[in-house]
């Protein structure tokens, strides 16, 4: 008699449940679609954006995968040269879409597509914030991304976010799914996915090895060595062809390295430099001894000591504090309030509904970034707070380690606002985990009674 009484109840709150979520989406799939159909960029391919565009249109024209510009009226001088400077994770993916080329058709098809993946990046959340909240706390953190309009606005442009955000949140996902039940096909797709979201952007490349040599030091993880291993081994089997043909293949001596480049762009207080505001956003280019700096990896640490001797307060000020403050803004250093790209046409200026939401999100903001960094922190510190034990602990530990090890990683290299949107997300994540805790407990409590 009594199951058959709780079965029904179980049975609505999932049906509940399901359709709290299709809702969600339903949100996220009309704000994304608005945002993408509705909006103009300026100038839609510079910067990075050419940078990708070029990869892509080269190894297709010429089976080369080189920056050069070889799509504009003007040759590039020299030809076409390969080189590594930026991963191919992201050009690859341009390259699947038909019809490459620079017409507005062509974006609108990538802009189509990385809506999709917004949608399914919210799904995402959804998931893994289920796997340590009670359903309506999980359905929180989606609607919190859903109508983020950085998350939005990011589908616009050909740019790496919206593809990141996508594997990153599908290896956090899968990753849960693995360590829970240590089933080796699942941990190697684990694996597999860090090693495309790698490919999309590096920032995660440290992620699986430090995975595997904390496994090996402390006495806590030694139970997840052999999971590690082969979380690892489907990790470098997707990095290893990438890494192999940046042995063998002969670059532009030119190219430069993007780590030095971050390294040393991440080293001027507040993005400025010498306080000078027309400099905010591209402090290098007003730098006389920039060009001394970047030649190599010595010569910008040697750089960064430099500086640190000469004002150690103010290079100490911005390292600990003023660069994850930074990272988690809400506006862009290098562009304004949530365009990457100066936006001729968008629905956030133009439509009552949009601007409202962009107002309450702005509002939202830093009360949900703190909250989130809080509770990153306090699981470790507090974990009673949370109520959570079990596999529950131990996927919400995962989350808030990716989100300390993000921010960690760019208080050394450049924080720039926009390598943080993909990882919001989980800050949501964990601040409606803290804002949930206390009635968490509460029904810990009445359960037991």
């Amino acid at each position: 008699m009594e199951v058959a009484e709780v079965a029904p109840g179980r049975s609505r709150a999932k049906v509940l449940s399901g359709l709290g979520l299709l809702l969600v989406l339903a949100l996220s799939a009309f704000l994304q679609f608005s945002v993408v159909t509705r909006s103009t960029a300026s100038i839609p391919m510079v910067s990075d954006a050419a940078d990708y565009f070029s990869y892509a249109y080269n190894l297709k024209h010429f089976g080369v995968y080189s920056s050069a510009l070889s799509w504009t009226p003007e040759a590039p001088p020299g030809g076409i040269v390969p080189d590594s400077l930026r991963s191919p994770g992201y050009p690859l993916f341009l390259l699947a879409i038909p019809g490459l080329d620079t017409s507005a058709a062509y974006l609108h098809r990538v802009s189509m597509v990385q809506a999709m993946l917004g949608i399914a990046s919210v799904w995402f959340v959804f998931l893994i914030a289920a796997r340590f909240l009670r359903p309506g706390w999980s359905h929180l953190a989606a609607a919190i991304t859903a109508i983020s309009p950085h998350l939005a606005n990011i589908s616009t442009y050909l740019l790496t976010e919206s593809l990141f955000l996508f594997f990153l949140l599908a290896s956090i996902h899968v990753s849960l799914l693995a360590l829970r039940s240590q089933r080796k096909a699942t941990l190697f797709a684990a694996g597999l996915l860090w090693g495309v979201c790698g490919l999309v952007r590096p920032t995660v490349l440290l992620l699986p090895p430090l995975f595997v040599l904390s496994a090996w030091l402390l006495p806590t993880l030694r139970s997840w060595r052999v999971s590690a291993l082969i979380m690892a081994a489907g990790f470098f089997l997707v990095q290893a062809p990438w890494l192999v043909r940046n042995q063998v293949t002969p670059m532009d001596p030119e190219q430069g390295s993007l780590l030095v480049w971050s390294l040393h762009h991440g080293s001027y207080p507040n993005f400025m430099y010498n306080d000078r505001p027309e400099s905010l956003g591209w402090p290098f280019r007003f730098d006389p001894d920039s060009e001394r700096a970047e030649r190599d990896l010595p010569s910008v640490l040697a750089d960064i000591c430099g500086k640190f001797r000469e004002h150690p307060l103010t290079y100490a000020k911005w390292y600990l504090l003023g660069k994850p403050g930074t990272f988690l803004s809400w506006g862009y250093v290098q562009g304004t309030d949530i365009y990457v790209f100066d936006a001729t046409r968008t629905p956030y200026k133009e439509d009552a509904l949009f601007s409202a939401i962009r107002s309450v999100a702005l509002y939202l903001h830093w009360p949900l970034m703190l909250l989130g960094l809080g509770a990153a922190l306090g699981i470790f510190v507090r974990p009673r707070w949370f109520g959570l034990q079990g596999h529950a602990l131990v996927a919400v530990r995962v989350v808030a380690i990716i989100v300390l090890y993000a921010i960690g990683f760019h208080m050394i290299v450049a924080p720039y606002p926009r390598y943080g949107v993909p990882f919001r997300p989980l800050l949501y994540i964990l601040a409606v985990a803290m804002i949930s805790a206390p009635f968490t407990i509460r029904q810990r409590l009445v359960a037991g009674f």
